[in-house]
């Protein structure tokens, strides 16, 4: 995995103009999100009106899971490789295949061999956690802890190996349970590898995120704290750093995962070539060895005889000019 070359395309969607669209409908849809709940629940809105407003939230909700899988699209085909438009029947399956993907990490394991033990930790953190409610002690408390970590440690595991399945189902355009198991053999033998590469991206947008958001408050406090005071400038100052520092941090983070995704590809394309060139000259079968022998053999002991051939014609004619 080149690590290098996973931070460089990260930071590299900054020069790209067509970013600056869902930068600028990012920063309008986000607040919304979080303001219209809170406004609705403070009742400022009037009871006939209401409906109205829910059915806006609704439309803006819809238009920012939109939004993420045009980015998505927008990363793969700036990395030059294929992807899906995205159509009304595919984003309803992407939403399907959200919920798929959330079975497949937190209840029914895709390895048959694990599908147990975590289906046994399932039912037995919760009955481990009320038995230990009426009787407190240190064993049960123990036990309660092992399954908990053991059940945080498959649910980890199965988020990391089905970590890129909606970027194979745009890219490849399979089906919802073909993108799934498209996406368990890719990062078969390559947890490792995977879940210290997200790290290293989360890492990376995170340190943008923090130096983005303390130069903004920074100068979103000079300005507010003319009209305000200071505690309320420092509120509003940090809340709106958040917010635009959320739209460059987002579209890194994907930047970032379409590039461990595409050097993950590569690799697997390089590696099937190499097996497949070894297939056929290394592990040929006998059969075709013994067949080759055998037309080599045939070819050698033709030569000499038409050599021998043209010998005795020409001690014929020489005898017959005497």
């Amino acid at each position: 995995m080149d690590y290098d070359r996973i931070i460089n395309f990260t930071y590299n969607w900054v020069s790209l103009k067509k970013v600056l669209w869902f930068l600028i409908f990012f920063w309008l849809s986000i607040p919304i999100i979080f303001v219209v709940p809170w406004a609705l629940e403070k009742q400022f809105f009037d009871e006939s009106v209401s409906w109205i407003v829910y059915i806006l939230y609704a439309i803006i909700y819809v238009g920012i899971i939109v939004g993420f899988i045009s980015l998505t699209c927008a990363c793969l085909g700036h990395k030059k490789l294929k992807y899906q438009k995205p159509t009304r029947s595919r984003f309803f399956d992407t939403i399907l295949l959200v919920f798929l993907e959330l079975w497949y990490i937190f209840v029914w394991n895709i390895h048959k061999s694990h599908r147990f033990t975590q289906l046994l930790l399932i039912i037995g953190t919760p009955l481990l956690y009320f038995y230990y409610l009426f009787n407190p002690t240190i064993i049960i408390l123990g036990a309660l802890i092992i399954f908990m970590l053991l059940y945080l440690a498959a649910v980890i595991h199965n988020s990391v190996r089905l970590f890129f399945t909606v970027t194979i189902f745009y890219n490849k355009g399979l089906s919802k349970n073909e993108a799934i198991k498209e996406c368990w053999e890719l990062t078969h033998n390559k947890f490792v590898v995977t879940f210290f590469s997200i790290l290293l991206v989360v890492g990376v947008v995170f340190v943008m995120f923090a130096v983005i958001t303390i130069v903004l408050e920074a100068i979103a406090y000079i300005i507010l704290i003319s009209r305000f005071n200071p505690g309320v400038a420092y509120d509003l100052a940090q809340t709106i750093a958040v917010l635009f520092a959320l739209g460059p941090a987002t579209i890194s983070y994907y930047f970032g995962v379409i590039e461990i995704y595409s050097q993950m590809e590569k690799e697997r394309d390089s590696s099937s070539r190499i097996k497949r060139i070894l297939a056929r000259k290394v592990l040929l079968p006998k059969t075709q060895l013994k067949k080759v022998a055998k037309k080599t053999k045939k070819k050698v002991s033709k030569k000499p005889v038409k050599k021998n051939k043209v010998v005795k014609k020409k001690a014929n004619k020489k005898n017959k000019k005497k």
